[in-house]
């Protein structure tokens, strides 16, 4: 048993949760067990999503949850929105692999979420993305 003291749903377009997952899991050696998944898959309702998300969240109303989204704006991060204030729910949007990779260890690491400072978090994974190019050609990774 893993010392979470919170849940992760991650919920994308299509299967890009899966795949952030996955990834995640053979990167971090672990199965990523205190998180769950919620494809919005093609030809879905948004009802149908809706009600998905909510028995997910419902499973465990009392205990932290972090939802990560791929795309403000999309329906996945539109319908958690509706949800932030009916439990300690905190939301990402946008995420990444390098975001999804610090968060988890932070959840592996036992941390509350009300203590993970998300803003760095995100500024960090904002870092991570760099243009190779520019920088084998003499340039610097913040060039």
């Amino acid at each position: 048993m893993t010392k979470a003291q919170f849940r992760i749903i991650i919920t994308t377009h299509s299967s890009l949760c899966n795949g952030y997952l996955d990834a995640a899991a053979l990167i971090l050696n672990s199965k990523c067990e205190n998180v769950e998944l919620l494809t919005f898959k093609e030809n879905m309702s948004t009802e149908d999503f809706e009600k998905s998300l909510v028995e997910m969240i419902d499973v465990h109303p009392t205990q932290p949850l972090l939802i990560l989204t791929d795309l403000v704006g999309g329906t996945p991060a539109n319908i958690a929105i509706k949800y932030m204030k009916k439990a300690a729910i905190e939301i990402v949007s946008g995420i990444n692999l390098p975001l999804l990779l610090e968060v988890l260890m932070k959840q592996e690491a036992g941390e509350q979420l009300k203590d993970i400072q998300f803003k760095e978090v995100i500024k960090n994974s904002q870092e991570s993305i760099i243009y190779v190019n520019e920088l084998l050609r003499g340039g610097t990774v913040n060039d």
